[in-house]
């Protein structure tokens, strides 16, 4: 992916790696069905667009906040539970595409591509 913005000599790919970075987490995966963000925080990514109408005039109650620390638990909880289903799910996909190939087996001096 970061081939995509990068220059001719590839001098400038450090500009470019936290955006690329960002947008492969943020993105959809099909073996997590899901974005690795989401996964690993249970919530979408906030976005620049989000930010410029966030209220921030909200104060939270003492009851609030324990409620909201609950629910984030649980969702978290049930978003790891559901990737670890998935990922068993892809594995299992990998493993039944791989039934009946065979390994190949080099030995030192064989020619190879490289």
């Amino acid at each position: 992916m970061l081939i995509l913005f990068v220059n001719e000599t590839q001098t400038d790919w450090d500009l470019y790696l936290p955006r690329v970075s960002f947008a492969y987490w943020t993105s959809y995966r099909e073996a997590l069905r899901d974005s690795p963000f989401f996964s690993l925080y249970g919530r979408d990514p906030i976005l620049p667009l989000d930010l410029a109408f966030l209220s921030t005039n909200h104060e939270w109650k003492s009851n609030e906040v324990a409620s909201y620390r609950r629910r984030l638990f649980l969702s978290l909880r049930d978003t790891r539970r559901m990737v670890e289903r998935q990922l068993i799910k892809a594995q299992d996909r990998h493993a039944h595409r791989l039934e009946g190939q065979t390994e190949t087996k080099f030995e030192e001096g064989d020619p190879v591509w490289v």
